[in-house]
């Protein structure tokens, strides 16, 4: 039976510190079966991944010192390890924030132990989110499902989930071919308008917004030289804009937006891959990557009873082997973007006073395949996700690097220490007390010379020791944070010359207080009138 929940009242709170201290969002427990992904509360909380450890006891939690700092976790506090629900990701596009070959990140990326089980929140409001793994941390861009549209909340990487790894245009070169849809069925107005969700616009409407805002990223950067190509398609390709340059004419590829203008005719996609590979062979640059962008709704272009009776037209037997080819051959790589989606169009039809064509419905099980085909997925939905993934084109390219290693955190065998005891409860008035110490040594700390040490330490004097190695380090903190007054040699002086007696007075007062505090004020179990003294202090 899978447990649910964890607490200082029922469990025991370990930390493992040093190099092998667990991965900082990692959390070991010891009972045989546990949630996936839990919060860890501690005054506020933090998403964590939960992972099963034979080598702990049924009610042992361990985790990382890193985590136990973000926390301030200490025994003056409860803490609490809930079961919490989460979405798997289908993709998820990762950006590296250290310099290096692409080749180089995305293999250390898919190599790397630990990512599996990851979590991260993602949302308007939500701080920036973080995965790491091999030793490296990477800034998580976007997050979308498996059929392509896009999630907020709480997210996990699963075994299944497709990484991709974010490129700056500064750092990669990448020809860019994008092939719009152009067929009939991207004039149908079923698309909420993203300024005004009363209104609708038409699918075309929202792809051109999107691809303008490519534009506008694009202005802010000067990218390697790369081959840029705009082309929309239905039985045949008509190229708008096509030019080689590390500083494409972006007026001219603004105006190249503004042609694109559904026709009634039908898709006729294999056509239109085998004309974008023949741009990349003709003027691609040597040595850069090659990707196709693949912009539809899926839908048949062309009414039903109509001369094509329809029906998607193919100039292959078979695009899906066509692509898988020209990815195998010839590195070229290939993103589809999915416009609209059918709960929407079928809110859309439901409004109408005539009922909607069938065949205008978006699918986009084709372009899911393309994707996948190319090492690639699928993005899917309205302007925002249009938005989202123009804006990153913009700025850079995201390359396909794969699932995961299904390798998991495995229980650090560093040095081990008891952080929070069960059934340890501190009074409160003790809470209180260390609270105002902590707060005379920082007030006290701001009276001293700027080459003072800096008051970080002094913050964990709120927190009470918990064993006689924490009481050494809580002892240390003050002396640590004024050894520079203490020390008789030392030359540093008062800002005020006549506050001088005063300040020396009042580290006296402190570090005595600090130094003959006694053990049982300082973690008691409830209802205990006194607790053991430690050896070797005064008692």
């Amino acid at each position: 039976m899978t447990r649910e929940s964890w607490s200082n009242a029922d469990a025991d709170l370990l930390v493992t510190e040093g190099p092998a201290s667990p991965p900082g969002n990692t959390v070991f427990v010891g009972h045989p079966t546990a949630p996936p992904v839990a919060y860890l509360a501690a005054g506020r909380r933090q998403a964590v991944q939960v992972q099963p450890a034979a080598g702990l006891g049924p009610d042992e939690v361990l985790i990382g010192s890193s985590l136990a700092a973000e926390l301030s976790l200490g025994v003056a506090q409860r803490w609490t390890l809930t079961a919490t629900e989460s979405a798997p990701a289908g993709t998820i596009v990762l950006e590296s924030m250290v310099d290096g070959s692409l080749d180089q990140l995305a293999a250390q990326l898919q190599r790397a132990t630990g990512t599996v089980g990851q979590v991260c929140r993602l949302g308007v409001e939500a701080p920036p989110a973080w995965v790491h793994a091999g030793g490296l941390p990477f800034r998580v861009r976007a997050a979308y499902d498996a059929g392509g549209g896009p999630l907020h909340g709480l997210i996990r990487i699963d075994p299944q989930t497709r990484l991709e790894l974010f490129a700056p245009a500064l750092r990669t070169g990448v020809d860019v071919v994008v092939l719009v849809d152009g067929s009939g069925s991207m004039a149908v107005d079923d698309i909420p308008d993203a300024a005004d969700s009363d209104r609708r616009v038409s699918r075309m409407r929202t792809l051109q917004r999107a691809l303008a805002r490519m534009v506008d990223e694009r202005q802010r950067i000067r990218g390697r030289p790369a081959h840029l190509a705009l082309g929309t398609f239905s039985t045949s390709v008509r190229w708008v804009f096509s030019e080689t340059s590390d500083a494409p004419d972006l007026r001219r590829f603004r105006n190249a937006i503004a042609m694109l203008t559904p026709r009634p005719e039908p898709t006729d996609i294999g056509n239109a891959l085998h004309q974008a590979a023949d741009q990349l062979h003709r003027h691609g640059v040597p040595g850069n990557d090659r990707l196709i962008v693949l912009v539809s709704d899926g839908a048949d272009g062309a009414p039903s009873g109509a001369e094509t009776n329809g029906r998607l037209m193919s100039a292959t037997a078979d695009p899906v082997s066509f692509i898988a080819d020209l990815n195998r051959s010839f590195g070229v790589k290939m993103q589809t973007i999915g416009v609209g989606d059918p709960a929407g169009f079928d809110a859309w039809a439901g409004s109408r006073r005539t009922a909607a064509e069938p065949s205008l419905r978006p699918d986009h099980r084709l372009l899911a395949e393309l994707a996948a085909a190319a090492g690639g997925a699928i993005r899917s939905g309205g302007p925002d996700v249009l938005d989202g993934y123009f804006t990153d084109l913009g700025a850079g390219v995201t390359h396909a690097v794969g699932p995961p290693s299904a390798a998991t955190p495995t229980l650090p065998h560093g040095t081990r220490r008891l952080l929070v005891p069960r059934h340890r409860r501190v009074p409160p008035a003790l809470v209180q007390q260390c609270a105002e110490l902590a707060d005379t040594a920082l007030l006290l700390r701001a009276d001293l010379a700027a080459t003072a040490p800096g008051p970080d330490r002094l913050l964990r004097v709120a927190r009470p020791a918990v064993d006689r190695q924490t009481y050494d380090d809580w002892v240390g903190d003050v002396r640590h944070g004024f050894e520079n007054w203490l020390d008789p040699a030392s030359t540093v002086r008062s800002p005020a010359a006549d506050a001088e007696g005063w300040v020396l007075m009042q580290i006296d007062v402190l570090t005595e207080l600090v130094t003959t505090m006694r053990w049982d004020l300082l973690a008691r179990p409830a209802g205990d009138a006194a607790a053991p003294a430690i050896e070797g202090y005064p008692g």
